[in-house]
């Protein structure tokens, strides 16, 4: 039988908000453990109270939220301090369905519920109960009940609206963890229509992933699939390294299947190619890989790398600003990989010796990038080693040793 939550009336929750202003961990830890002598709940005429013991903490987080940017530190120290337990996990939910103006502020507030969602544990993981009360049997925190509250919250503010600094960490938590614990994982599919379809930005590139995760799981239709991927890719040379190993992990699946037409394929191999000129060493790599597969599953790859008669930008018959049906990438060349043999970086070209080979090349899946500092480090130990092994060298470096200060 479900029973009626309400809210105490918070007593003193100036102690909180002193404590959340100053950031300091020593007495939100010395606060948490005086509530552990107090009772969280108490039930009443068929309603259940959750008693100001909790409701003087979430008083204070919202009029925090209401003036001040939380600060990413403090929202961690509060999930993982307070916030990961399951009465308390559930009350937060509880707080937010039972006062939807407290977190309406456009700007700051807004923001705040954002990080908290985004920081929250799923309600999958096994939480356990911080207090001791004897109306838990009343207060129901199964996994099933954790799925819900987690589900509406989530639904209801993704619609909304989300700030602007805040939108691919939501899209990430989103596609990655999120709407795997939905009930109806299918009720995102329209959000993240609206924002792989918005032009004007790149973030729907991010999207993605969780159109492709409905599309496989759940049959969902979304025809331009591969149209928007393709549209969206050059804004991969703007990810930071951690970003691009998930996406290109994530293209690497889109691209592999026998039953995309040959004609996308080729697209999509230009494409790459072509962000391969612009992309810095880390990204270059990670993306030579990925043309590596496409080398390896695809025909259509083969021919365009090793077709001579087009071999530079004037020749190349390719269109990179229309539809990939009209591109024309099935007559064009991969000449770019050649330039590419042309890179500062011995790292770099060795990932391209694929494009000489006639045998099927051995893959390793996990995709890593390497730093600007392993690669400065590798051809800093190269040139050293070259050094040691010169047959002339400057005597002053070997007996004057003061030749520095002249």
């Amino acid at each position: 039988m479900d029973v009626t939550i309400k809210f105490d009336d918070a007593k003193n929750s100036k102690k909180w908000l002193d404590a959340l202003k100053a950031n300091d961990l020593k007495t939100i830890k010395s606060l948490k453990e005086k509530m552990r002598n107090s009772e969280p709940l108490r039930y009443s005429s068929g309603k259940l109270y959750i008693t100001d013991t909790i409701t003087d903490l979430l008083e204070a987080v919202t009029t925090l939220c209401s003036s001040d940017r939380l600060p990413e530190k403090l929202v961690e120290i509060l999930v993982s301090n307070i916030f990961r337990f399951a009465e308390m996990y559930n009350a937060l939910f509880c707080w937010l369905e039972l006062k939807p103006t407290a977190f309406d502020n456009p700007k700051n507030q807004t923001e705040n519920l954002w990080r908290f969602l985004v920081a929250l544990p799923l309600p999958k993981e096994h939480l356990y109960p911080l207090l001791e009360s004897e109306c838990y049997s009343k207060f129901d925190m199964s996994e099933k009940r954790r799925a819900t509250l987690y589900e509406k919250a989530w639904l209801k503010h993704l619609y909304r609206g989300i700030p602007q600094n805040m939108v691919v960490q939501v899209l990430r938590k989103l596609t990655n963890e999120s709407m795997d614990c939905f009930t109806d994982s299918d009720l995102v599919g329209d959000f993240l229509t609206s924002f792989i379809e918005k032009s004007e930005t790149n973030y729907g590139i991010f999207a993605l992933k969780g159109i492709a995760k409905l599309m496989f799981e759940k049959n969902f239709s979304y025809p331009n699939f591969y149209e928007s991927l393709y549209s969206k890719f050059p804004a991969i040379v703007t990810f930071p390294s951690f970003e691009a190993v998930e996406f290109l992990a994530d293209f690497d699946m889109y691209m592999s299947s026998s039953h995309v037409p040959a004609y996308i394929i080729a697209a999509f191999a230009k494409r790459v190619s072509r962000t391969c000129l612009v992309a810095h060493a880390e990204l270059l790599e990670l993306l030579l890989q990925t043309l590596r597969n496409m080398f390896i599953n695809h025909q259509v790859v083969k021919q365009m790398l090793h077709r001579e008669d087009i071999e530079n930008l004037e020749k190349d018959p390719y269109i990179e600003d229309v539809h990939f049906k009209e591109c024309r990438a099935m007559e064009s060349s991969l000449w770019e990989v050649g330039a590419i043999f042309r890179h500062w970086s011995q790292d770099v070209t060795k990932r391209v010796e694929f494009a000489e080979s006639k045998l099927k090349v051995t893959f390793n899946p996990d995709l890593r990038p390497t730093t600007s500092e392993e690669i400065f480090e590798h051809s800093y130990a190269k040139g050293a080693k070259k050094l040691e092994n010169c047959a002339v060298q400057d005597p002053r470096l070997i007996k004057d040793k003061n030749w520095l200060s002249l």
